[in-house]
């Protein structure tokens, strides 16, 4: 909230009291570290040493270094390699960024960046209020089936 006004909660004040934490977990803390690690061994940071404002645990960093070493963007010894630089070059998680690099190879660079657009974007289709939109919008997702 930023000015009085009035709140409603759609539960009891019970929950909110007993069941609901003060705060919740830092982000770094709740999600995936594969691009923050990738991005700081691009960097030649050492993830483990490096000093997080609010830390990740220690099983996630290992956990996102043994992704990272799987997709090959790290070799045995946890040193980026050249695939992995390719990969840090794209703003999504490291699995997608190795697809996009390896669509390259395969000549398959358009169809595996639909791929891609589709699966980081929470709602693929929009759907318009007016009748005329929505048929528009019914023609054009036709394509897709």
């Amino acid at each position: 909230r930023t000015r009085a006004g009035k709140c409603y909660r759609m539960y009891t004040e019970k929950v909110f009291q007993k069941e609901l934490p003060d705060e919740t977990a830092p982000e770094i803390q709740r999600t995936g570290l594969s691009g923050t690690v990738l991005m700081l061994k691009s960097l030649a940071i050492d993830p483990i040493k490096f000093s997080f404002l609010d830390p990740p645990k220690l099983e996630a960093i290992c956990k996102a270094l043994r992704t990272l070493y799987w997709l090959g963007a790290l070799d045995q010894n946890g040193q980026i390699q050249h695939l992995g630089l390719l990969m840090n070059r794209f703003p999504v998680e490291p699995s997608l960024s190795k697809l996009l690099v390896l669509s390259k190879l395969c000549l398959c660079e358009r169809e595996m960046l639909t791929i891609a657009s589709m699966v980081t974007v929470e709602q693929l289709w929009v759907n318009p209020s007016d009748e005329r939109g929505k048929k528009k919008a019914d023609k054009q997702k036709q394509r897709f089936f």
